[in-house]
């Protein structure tokens, strides 16, 4: 390799540290306004929270939602049965040997 390509892969390195140099520094300094940010909203969230909404699960919204009700109400429904089925014990093959 010659002076030149070795001095522009110096040059590019030093770019690139430098970019990434200045990225995580604007991340150190914007992590307390991250912070305050998340400690306001969370202050506001709950002084205008109703009271009475602690449980989730007992509201109307929530239900509409509820992915997993047909699995609990499929305990009391019977499945119909299978039709076209056959069956083969796995160990048929090996008795063949």
């Amino acid at each position: 390799m010659s002076f030149i390509s070795i001095f522009i892969l110096v040059l590019i390195a030093a770019i690139i540290l430098a970019i990434l140099y200045a990225f995580f520094h604007m991340l150190i300094v914007f992590i307390p306004v991250i912070f305050i940010v998340a400690i306001g909203i969370w202050i506001i969230n709950r002084l205008c929270a109703k009271k009475g909404d602690s449980d989730l699960t007992q509201k109307e919204e929530f239900s509409r939602f509820d992915y997993f009700s047909n699995y609990r109400n499929s305990e009391s429904k019977k499945r119909k049965p299978a039709r076209d089925v056959t069956t083969k014990d796995i160990d048929d093959d090996n008795k063949r040997n």
